[in-house]
Formats: C-alpha cells, structure tokens, sequence
C-alpha cells in the first residue's frame, strides 16, 4: 500500500510540473512587462525584449501540453501578454514613446531655462543703461537750472 501512495503522489507531482513550468512563465512575462512599464532609460527596454519573447515561445510550448479548456484559457492568457509585449500598442514601444517625450520635455525646460537667464541678464543690463541715462538726463537738468539764472542776468546787462 505504501509504495502505491508515493507512486500516486510522485504521479500528482509529476501532473503539476507542466502547470508549475507555465505558471513560472506567466510570472516572468508580468513581472518584466512592470519593470519594461516603470524603465528609466531606452535601453533599459531593450534588456526587456529578448527575455519576454523567450518567455512567451516557453508558453506556447508549455500550453501545448494541455488539454481542453485549461488549453483554451492558457492561449487566450497568453495571446493578451502577446498584445501586451508585440504590438502597435505594446509596453515597450508606448514606454519607449513616453521616455522620448520625457526626454524632449527635460530638453525643452533646459532649453526655457537658458534663455530666460539670457533674457534676465539682458533685462539688467538694459535697466542699469536706462539708469544712467537718467542720472545723466538729471544732471544735465541740474546743470542747466544752475545756469539758467545767470544767463538771464547776463542777457539782461547785455541789451
């Protein structure tokens, strides 16, 4: 009786293995379509490809193995990551798209932000000019009421 139970329960585990190996597999694609999601740099996607194409050939193996409904199930599952990773739409292409509009943002803002430095100082130098202008414009009013009474004395004893 024995030997029968562990024959029926290295058989039971032995049934699992195809089920285990293709649970692995849809791990692996969700875990790394995340990380592709949330990458920070172009070539962190690239990382990403190869691993998840690998992955999803494993599952179409894997799922072969099935039968009936499971199988059903199992390939539609598979057929969403495969939209999910190969696609007009796909993680890596829309990630990789996002990162190079954050890119030209950042390029943008750097961009903004010299040329309002440039424009400040331009700013301060235009107004430091129109200073001294007016310090020059007043002490050339200054002067000149300075001597306006005296020009008047002076045409005054001359006729």
């Amino acid at each position: 009786e024995r030997p029968a139970r562990v024959a029926a329960l290295a058989q039971s585990i032995a049934a699992t293995a195809p089920l285990r190996r293709t649970h692995n597999e849809f791990s692996t694609i969700n875990d790394t379509l995340i990380r592709a999601a949330s990458a920070e740099t172009p070539s962190d996607l690239a990382v990403f490809a190869h691993p998840l194409e690998r992955a999803l050939a494993s599952l179409e193996v894997f799922t072969a193995e099935f039968d009936g409904g499971l199988r059903r199930r199992l390939i539609a599952r598979a057929e969403e990551l495969r939209n999910l990773t190969d696609g007009v739409d796909d993680i890596l292409r829309t990630r990789g798209r996002e990162l190079a509009i954050i890119g030209e943002i950042e390029s943008l803002l750097a961009r903004n932000a010299d040329v309002s430095l440039q424009l400040t100082g331009t700013l301060d130098q235009l107004i430091a000019g129109t200073n001294r202008d007016i310090q020059i414009a007043n002490a050339a009013a200054d002067d000149s009421q300075q001597r306006s009474p005296w020009i008047l004395v002076a045409m005054v004893t001359s006729a």
